[in-house]
């Protein structure tokens, strides 16, 4: 909240671009200081935004704001906008690439003695994974611990195996060899997709 006061600066454009665009979930921002371009193809003196959600005029609209002036975009995604004098200012950044996350999560129950489950408690667990997942950033590794906190939410539980599959191919259907309990690199310009549909809770 007090970086999004400021602008202009590497720590004030990320916050300013997430919170002033709807629908925008995570931004990730990179820069080239130097007088060169990057190993990535960045100009001289860019900044290169990575925005997760959001309509692209808006998200457009938003970098120009924040940006400071004589500072070059770069990405792939080019939108034109209006400056406050009516001319055309050319504005780029980029979309991460979704890694989609299959989660098969299989439980064991305490005793009801011992502590209840609840009624619904399979549908609370993948709300649970799916909310956990929707949390990750741009770049952000899949931490298997992350999501056994959030599993063991729900209460009655003894013990839970939970194994993840991905791709970045959204029709990929994982077989029972693809899932695994371990963590999920996630790439620089990639982002992990959860969704309801692709969680099973047994």
């Amino acid at each position: 909240g007090l970086f999004r006061l400021g602008a202009a600066t590497p720590p004030s454009i990320a916050p300013n671009v997430r919170d002033r665009v709807a629908g925008v979930r995570t931004v990730k921002l990179f820069m080239n200081n130097t007088d060169l371009p990057d190993a990535l193809g960045r100009p001289p003196h860019s900044v290169h935004v990575v925005v997760d959600g959001g309509l692209d005029g808006e998200v457009a609209e938003a970098i120009f704001r924040v940006v400071a002036a004589g500072i070059d975009t770069h990405g792939q995604q080019l939108v034109v906008v209006k400056d406050d004098e009516g001319a055309d200012q050319e504005i780029r950044f980029d979309r991460p690439e979704r890694v989609f996350i299959w989660a098969r999560c299989a439980t064991t129950l305490l005793p009801p003695s011992e502590q209840a489950f609840p009624a619904g408690g399979f549908q609370e667990i993948a709300d649970n994974l799916a909310a956990a997942g929707a949390a990750f950033a741009i770049g952000e590794d899949v931490i298997l611990q992350r999501l056994y906190g959030a599993i063991f939410r729900t209460p009655g539980l003894a013990s839970v195996d939970l194994r993840l599959a991905f791709s970045t191919n959204p029709s990929f259907v994982p077989q029972p060899a693809d899932y695994k309990a371990a963590n999920i690199e996630i790439q620089d310009f990639q982002v992990a997709a959860f969704d309801l549909s692709r969680i099973e809770v047994t």
